[in-house]
C-alpha cells in the first residue's frame, strides 16, 4: 500500500487495549493501562517516561493504572489496591507444599486501601499531570521521571551531565534536560524522603535512562508539568 506521512496534529483512543496516543507537532503522548510505565512524553528525539510506585505491601504499590477514561486532551488514569495481614490456617494443611496448601480458607485483617488517580493534561507544547493518592496514610510515594540519557540537566544553580543510570532529586521549582537539539522543563518538584534507587515496592531502577525523582508521603496530592522547549 502507499505510504503516508503522520498527521501532524491527531487523537487516538483505543478503549479495548487502554491506549491514548496524541500529538501535536514533534511534541506527543502516549497513555497506557496495564504497565508501570503509564505515560510517554516525546519531544523531538527527547522522550520521558512517568512511573508511581508506594511503599505498600511490595509490588502492590506500583501504579498500574487498571483504567484510562476521558476524551480530546484529558483523560484520567486510575488504579485501587486493597490489602492487609493474612492469618495462619485454622486447621494444620494436608500438604507441608506451600503451592499446595488452601490459601483461600486463610482470614484476612486489618486491610487497607491504595488508591492512585493521574489527570493527564495536554495541549500548549506539554502535559500537566495531577496526582492524588488516598486510601492508607503515611505511605512513602516516588514518582520516577525516565529521560532519555547523554543530555544536560540545568536548575537555577547547577547544571547535571544526564549519564545512563544515574540519577537526581527534584526539590522544587523548574529544571530543563537538553539532548542535542530537544529540550524539555520539569515543574514543580518536591522532596519529602530520601529514599529513591532502593525504595520498598519499586521496580528496579533503569539503568539504561536518567532518572528524576519526586518524593513524597500519602495522602498526595500533586501537580507536574513538563513542557517541550524546543
Amino acid at each position: 500500500l502507499p505510504s503516508e506521512a503522520p498527521p501532524a496534529a491527531f487523537r487516538f483512543q483505543s478503549r479495548g487495549s487502554g491506549v491514548v496516543r496524541l500529538r501535536e507537532g514533534a511534541v506527543s503522548l502516549s497513555l497506557l493501562t496495564g504497565h508501570t510505565a503509564f505515560m510517554r512524553f516525546q519531544t523531538g528525539e527527547l522522550s520521558l517516561i512517568a512511573k508511581i510506585a508506594g511503599t505498600f505491601y511490595g509490588p502492590r504499590g506500583r501504579f498500574i493504572p487498571s483504567s484510562v477514561e476521558g476524551s480530546g486532551d484529558s483523560y484520567v488514569l486510575k488504579s485501587h489496591n486493597r490489602w492487609g495481614y493474612v492469618r495462619p490456617l485454622a486447621d494444620p494443611p494436608a500438604s507441608p507444599d506451600w503451592d499446595a496448601m488452601p490459601h483461600a480458607e486463610r482470614g484476612h485483617v486489618m486491610m487497607s486501601d491504595f488508591d492512585i488517580e493521574v489527570r493527564a493534561d495536554f495541549g500548549g507544547g506539554g502535559v500537566e499531570l495531577r496526582i492524588r493518592i488516598t486510601g492508607t496514610d503515611g505511605v512513602l510515594v516516588k514518582v520516577e521521571l525516565l529521560l532519555s540519557p547523554d543530555g544536560w540537566l540545568e536548575a537555577d544553580s547547577l547544571r547535571l551531565p544526564g549519564r545512563a543510570g544515574e540519577w537526581c532529586v527534584l526539590k522544587g521549582g523548574t529544571a530543563s534536560y537538553t539532548l542535542g537539539h530537544d529540550r524539555l522543563t520539569i515543574s514543580e518538584g518536591f522532596a519529602e524522603h530520601n529514599s529513591t534507587v532502593n525504595m520498598r515496592g519499586s521496580e528496579p531502577q533503569d539503568t539504561g535512562a536518567y532518572t528524576v525523582y519526586c518524593t513524597g508521603y500519602t495522602p498526595m496530592e500533586r501537580s507536574i508539568a513538563i513542557r517541550s522547549g524546543r
